[in-house]
């Protein structure tokens, strides 16, 4: 049987997350489109929402909501989730800037952003992905 308290808790665990809405700060656009060398001026910064991704999926970028950026509600490392978010905000400035959007084109720019973030960030070893084109078929 179901008590209050369970609810409770999956309320917790899965609806709260899904309903935050934040916005992206502005150094993170920033760091972004200095990286990249793109001028994003007059670019706001997309929002950020949780959700239950597809897949293995830690985060997304989807065109059917183009000013948003998706992280899995199961990811709790918050290091994990910055960078994760570089790279996100990454694949947005492409669309909006009307760059190549073919998978290993913007996947490459996404993770030299998340690597660069990473590593300016002072993260612990293991963090980097450097072997990202192996799994997304690309550069074979």
């Amino acid at each position: 049987m179901v008590n209050r308290m369970m609810i409770a808790n999956l309320i917790a665990a899965v609806v709260l997350p899904a309903l935050q809405v934040f916005t992206v700060p502005q150094d993170r656009l920033d760091f972004v489109c200095s990286v990249r060398q793109l001028d994003c001026s007059g670019l706001p910064a997309p929002e950020v929402r949780f959700a239950d991704l597809p897949g293995r999926a830690l985060g997304m970028y989807s065109l059917v909501r183009p000013n948003v950026i998706w992280l899995d509600v199961a990811l709790v490392d918050p290091l994990h989730a910055e960078a994760i978010v570089v790279h996100e905000v990454s694949h947005y400035v492409d669309y909006h800037l009307g760059l190549p959007l073919d998978r290993c084109t913007t996947e490459a720019a996404a993770f030299r952003v998340y690597n660069a973030w990473v590593v300016t960030q002072g993260y612990p070893p293991g963090y980097t992905r450097y072997d990202w084109f192996i799994g997304y078929g690309c550069y074979q």
